[in-house]
């Protein structure tokens, strides 16, 4: 009979114990495996976010000049955030005339006293309208031009924001969870 109260005795103790253990959870844990998935889902995002397409873009017709008016041409659409990797403009001028082109550092003056004439303009990079002004011109003076563009355009770019709004967030609880840890095994060590 002594043993068999004994045994209940040291059951019900086992039991008591094992509950506590269940009842005693770690309160870091949760809140360092979510810290940490942020943090990586942060990571992941900003670099989709870096993704870049490559594109050539042009904007290219024909249009009748008159002399003494001014006439813009504008680039190629771009949309989102890009990069130019390169920038010109080709004219091509049908009649015999002069006109002068307004780019950002430099003016540029093309005279066509033949019946054709092609001229390639270097942009350096820029994307920006140019200002044209038919300074002479016999007749009407037809201008063929092609604007072309080379860019890397990163579509995702948006992305940056939730990235940084996920790393910023993960970065915190992981720092929340380790103060925690830390004092948790301070507190049992001085029990």
């Amino acid at each position: 009979m002594k043993i068999l109260l004994l045994n209940r005795w040291e059951e019900s103790k086992f039991s008591k114990l094992s509950k506590s253990r269940k009842n005693n959870h770690i309160p870091y844990k949760k809140p360092l495996i979510v810290g940490f998935i942020l943090m990586l889902c942060g990571v992941a995002l900003a670099l989709a976010s870096l993704h870049s397409v490559y594109q050539d873009l042009h904007n290219s017709g024909s249009q009748e000049l008159e002399e003494g008016r001014y006439y813009v041409l504008d680039p190629p659409e771009i949309h989102g955030i890009y990069f130019v990797n390169s920038s010109k403009l080709n004219i091509r001028l049908h009649s015999s005339g002069v006109i002068e082109l307004f780019l950002p550092e430099r003016k540029i003056t093309i005279s066509s006293y033949e019946e054709k004439i092609t001229k390639i303009i270097n942009l350096n990079g820029s994307v920006t309208p140019i200002l044209i002004y038919v300074v002479n011109a016999t007749d009407k003076l037809l201008m063929e031009y092609d604007y072309h563009v080379s860019c890397y355009i990163r579509p995702h770019a948006w992305l940056a924001i939730p990235a940084a709004a996920c790393s910023i967030i993960g970065v915190i609880l992981s720092q929340i969870s380790i103060f925690i840890m830390i004092s948790t095994k301070k507190s049992r060590q001085n029990l």
